[in-house]
């Protein structure tokens, strides 16, 4: 069929033809398509870090994993960047919830977050389905999109952070309790 006559009519022009509609219309999204491959890193690291600054000149920190990254978004890649302790808050019910990591394998701790006070009201992690990170010390803070949990791990996923001392004492002040490692005493 082509669109170009009046009404539609049979056209001379085979499908899988350059030069008919549908290869017309279809060549930009295949482009697009390519072009999206084309942007996913070839070799290791698996993962990368972006500064990313606003309109108004506000700096922000892009990271990002890849699925062939292989490990925690928090514990792998944010932790060894921000060099400092994380508390990361995200979703507690899963079925292999990875522990509070405090392993000498990495240079800085990861903890749990497994309650937030807000309004007054407790929320556990497990009926808060939100993701971030705030470091104890300085200023930093992440929004999230991956879960500390071993499937999430094979998956991509990135966090978008700040280095803004208000925004980190304001998410700081929501952590009620977290978990603590069993290896290694907390800061």
């Amino acid at each position: 069929m082509d669109e170009s006559t009046r009404g539609w009519e049979l056209s001379r022009e085979k499908i899988n033809s350059r030069s008919c509609t549908l290869a017309n219309t279809l060549k930009p999204l295949l482009d697009f398509y390519d072009n999206k491959r084309d942007c996913y890193p070839k070799l290791k690291p698996w993962s990368f870090v972006r500064k990313l600054t606003s309109v108004k000149g506000s700096h922000f920190f892009s990271f990002a994993k890849y699925t062939r990254f292989r490990d925690d978004l928090y514990s792998g890649l944010i932790v060894k960047y921000l060099k400092r302790n994380l508390y990361v808050k995200s979703w507690g019910r899963m079925r292999h919830r990875l522990p509070s990591n405090c392993s000498t394998s990495i240079p800085h701790h990861v903890y749990n977050v497994k309650t937030i006070k807000l309004n007054g009201k407790f929320f556990r992690d497990t009926v808060d389905h939100s993701k971030w990170c705030v470091t104890p010390g300085g200023g930093w803070t992440c929004i999230a999109d991956t879960n500390r949990e071993v499937s999430q791990m094979r998956r991509g996923g990135g966090a978008i952070c700040i280095n803004d001392v208000k925004v980190r004492k304001a998410f700081s002040a929501l952590i009620s309790r977290y978990e603590q490692c069993k290896t290694a005493s907390p800061p």
